[in-house]
């Protein structure tokens, strides 16, 4: 669907093959666990499966496929953020396979974690139908996308869900251009060791600080000069990386139809709203006032990555086309719909380290910064002190939202401002607000009772 560099898509698979199998990615030490709030909280199931259904899903005997998972430190992520689900990484490169394989032993998990070397036409041969697919960091790699995304179709389960990603052609054509210029030069052709990046280090240091591609690609990236294994791997990553290249949404939308898959999100929706880039959302010129309302969600973003090309990664959420199976919004719900509710903390929340930061928050009388241990969206969340104490039965299990109110009016007996007894009515407007706020947020889900 997109064109290569490469004369074949032979010859493009067998340099990326070569790059890869040569150094394999990520360098994450075998005893490193991959436990950074933003790792796992891209690697999750439970926000998009939310998102869809509105519901919470148990992982327990799901399976998970990690395409092109390298060195299996994500892969890693995976299995750490689904208790009971199986998870298969695969990749092309045996030395990546054999790193992943020694990982699983190390942390004991590999009676769930399972690596195979394979191609991508020998996936079905595995026996498998997945219930959440990752493609990270691959398809702009791959001489053709199209073959991915359909076999990750066919084997998708009903409900299941796909990510992927692709370099975004207006972010990253800086990169595009110096990669060109070092081809042109005959500086890289395919091998990429140390030779060549002390190359190109000498190259982007002896040119003037005001030439506009050593300020683009060099002077803006800090680590990339560095004279260091995390600045060679940046060379490498940015400069040297064979296949790389940019798509657009209207190319990803394209994809999928010929997938016959349905886009559902961004991954980090929150940070793709065409309005924000507005100094008056409300108040926008008259063509974009009338028109902008009636615009597909594809469509915005293409806007967006035009207007503020700040995303390396189109990175988003995909599935089988579906009927109308969202819920109402939570800020629609009516009190019934309230009272017949459940109320979940994420679960990439509900972990002893987050409880514990939790409780010592409370007894300092302190906010609980949230979004520092789940970061959805890139914005900054406090849940205020007062709140945080209603929350904490949620770390033991899921509640039922009469429950939640009961809990209130055990905590706050009395109105402070009126010095009356709290009544339940005060309760519920108190929990409904705070709830949808965080819900908003996705670090509380609330589901409805399934009829």
């Amino acid at each position: 669907m997109s064109s290569s560099p490469f004369e074949s898509p032979e010859a493009h698979n067998a340099a990326v093959y070569q790059q890869y199998d040569a150094d394999p990615y990520p360098h994450f030490p075998v005893e490193q666990l991959p436990n950074h709030p933003q790792t796992l909280a891209d690697r999750n199931f439970t926000t998009p499966y939310y998102l869809r259904y509105g519901q919470v899903l148990d992982p327990k005997g799901k399976v998970f496929l990690d395409m092109g998972c390298g060195s299996g430190f994500k892969t890693l992520a995976l299995a750490l953020n689904h208790p009971g689900a199986k998870v298969v990484g695969v990749d092309f490169s045996p030395r990546s396979i054999a790193m992943a394989q020694e990982r699983a032993k190390h942390h004991k998990l590999d009676d769930r974690l399972e690596f195979h070397c394979l191609n991508l036409e020998d996936l079905p041969n595995l026996g498998y139908r997945f219930d959440f697919i990752t493609c990270d960091e691959v398809l702009y790699l791959v001489a053709d996308p199209l073959p991915f995304l359909q076999m990750f179709q066919s084997l998708l389960t009903p409900q299941g869900i796909i990510r992927g990603n692709f370099h975004s052609r207006s972010q990253r054509h800086n990169f595009y251009q110096a990669q060109t210029l070092l081809k042109d030069m005959g500086i890289f052709h395919g091998e990429a060791g140390e030779l060549e990046v002390g190359i190109i280090r000498e190259l982007f240091t002896a040119l003037k600080d005001t030439t506009p591609l050593k300020q683009q690609v060099w002077s803006a990236q800090g680590n990339i000069q560095q004279q260091s294994p995390a600045g060679d791997e940046a060379i490498r990553m940015n400069l040297m990386l064979q296949g790389d290249r940019g798509f657009t949404f209207p190319e990803i939308q394209d994809l999928l139809d010929h997938s016959r898959l349905e886009f559902l999100e961004m991954v980090d929706w929150r940070t793709w709203n065409l309005y924000n880039l507005f100094n008056e959302p409300d108040n926008l010129p008259a063509f974009l006032g009338m028109a902008l309302p009636d615009t597909d969600r594809l469509t915005q973003l293409h806007l967006f990555d035009h207007l503020q090309p700040v995303h390396r990664l189109l990175d988003f959420w995909c599935g089988h086309p579906q009927e109308s199976i969202a819920p109402p919004p939570v800020a629609e719900w009516t009190p019934e719909q309230w009272q017949t509710s459940s109320v979940h903390l994420h679960p990439n929340l509900c972990t002893d380290t987050i409880k514990a930061q939790a409780i010592q928050a409370i007894q300092s009388l302190q906010n609980f910064p949230i979004s520092q241990s789940l970061p959805l969206g890139g914005s900054t969340l406090e849940v205020l002190h007062p709140l945080m104490i209603c929350l904490m039965p949620l770390f033991e299990q899921p509640r039922s939202f009469p429950f939640m109110v009961a809990h209130y009016l055990r905590l706050n007996p009395v109105n402070p401002i009126t010095d009356a007894p709290t009544t339940e009515t005060e309760a519920f407007h108190f929990l409904t607000s705070a709830l949808t706020g965080l819900e908003q947020a996705t670090h509380i889900l609330l589901c409805l009772t399934e009829s």
